[in-house]
């Protein structure tokens, strides 16, 4: 691996930050610009709405929610408002007793949200992760943009969008990207949180910063498809997407990142570069974020609550991680292959 200083690094960490952005970008226009994937996401958007709306029989919003879903009604259309609609419906839902909802949500939300109930461990959604987060390890590990935990709002936000698209007409499994391309085009979240929580749930199978990772495993729906529907202009939404997936991976570096000191105590920010193919390859092994996976991130020794107190990752910490990336018979590979069945 390529050791960079503290200028190279810095370029690529925002080298990296711009490249998931402009992702991002790339999606929402790439499933707004096809209706067998925009009207779907749309549907989910006002079907959101038009629960939101019927709730005031029962009595009136809440405030705050009231005043948000005032100020999108008066939004044009597009992927943003209808994600935004989702998932406020999503917020004001996780807000009430399961006793005052339709059964089907509160059985959907259960499965749905079963992974983060036996594993993963993080704090609570607020002004960016806490200390001890395991993702804002895992954002200083890699070198990604900061965001927030998913266990509150992405979370909600993705469980919503799946419940709403189930009970609509057929709509490809590629619809679930959109909630990935507003949240993060808009800066309300980062690739590694919707990504985290679509992996948890088994619409794809993330490697952090290898964003061909994002495709979902399956990207067909068995029900029969709505009249007016142009497979081949699917077809070609579907090479859009993977072509803007392989793009924003290629050319970019894949990283880890950590702190040096010198004779003086200065702090300087480094990383490591993977070189060749095979560097590559082990790094998706290594950062691959399965549920057992990811939690093996939170159990292993180097990533226990004190170092995850650390501001950043040291070069003796990051020289331990290096070994165990490497190395195909690794203690927790070995652990996590054990666990997985494989």
């Amino acid at each position: 691996m390529k050791l960079l200083g503290p200028e190279d690094t810095a370029k690529a960490l925002r080298d990296k930050a711009q490249g998931e952005l402009a992702l991002a970008r790339s999606l929402a226009t790439i499933l707004e610009g096809c209706p067998e994937l925009n009207d779907p996401l749309a549907a989910a958007g006002e079907s959101a709405r038009t629960l939101l709306d019927g709730w005031k029989t029962k009595g009136p919003l809440p405030a705050d929610v009231q005043a948000r879903l005032d100020a999108l009604s008066g939004q044009s259309a597009g992927l943003d408002r209808s994600m935004q609609l989702v998932g406020l419906l999503a917020g004001f839902f996780a807000s009430l007793p399961s006793e005052q909802l339709d059964e089907s949500w509160v059985r959907a939300r259960r499965t749905f949200m079963s992974p983060w109930m036996s594993g993963p461990s993080g704090t609570s959604e607020s002004e960016g992760h806490e200390v001890g987060s395991i993702l804002r390890a895992l954002e200083l590990l890699f070198g990604l943009p900061r965001g927030k935990d998913v266990q509150g709002r992405c979370a909600e936000l993705v469980f919503a969008l799946e419940w709403l698209l189930a009970r609509g007409e057929a709509s490809s499994p590629l619809c679930m990207l959109g909630a990935l391309a507003a949240e993060v085009a808009s800066g309300r979240a980062s690739v590694l949180e919707l990504a985290l929580v679509m992996t948890m749930n088994a619409y794809s199978t993330y490697a952090v910063g290898c964003y061909g990772t994002l495709y979902p495993l399956s990207d067909a729906d068995p029900r029969k498809p709505p009249a007016g529907f142009d497979a081949a202009r699917l077809a070609q939404a579907k090479r859009d997407i993977q072509a803007a997936l392989a793009g924003a991976e290629q050319g970019r570096l894949l990283l880890l990142c950590f702190e040096t000191r010198d004779a003086s105590r200065r702090e300087a920010l480094h990383a490591l570069a993977c070189e060749s193919e095979s560097e590559r390859e082990q790094f998706r092994s290594y950062a691959l974020l399965t549920p057992t996976r990811y939690n093996a991130f939170a159990l292993r020794r180097r990533l226990d609550v004190a170092l995850r107190d650390q501001a950043r990752f040291t070069s003796s910490t990051i020289a331990s991680i290096v070994a165990d990336m490497t190395r195909r018979d690794a203690a927790w590979m070995e652990q996590v292959a054990v666990m997985e069945g494989t």
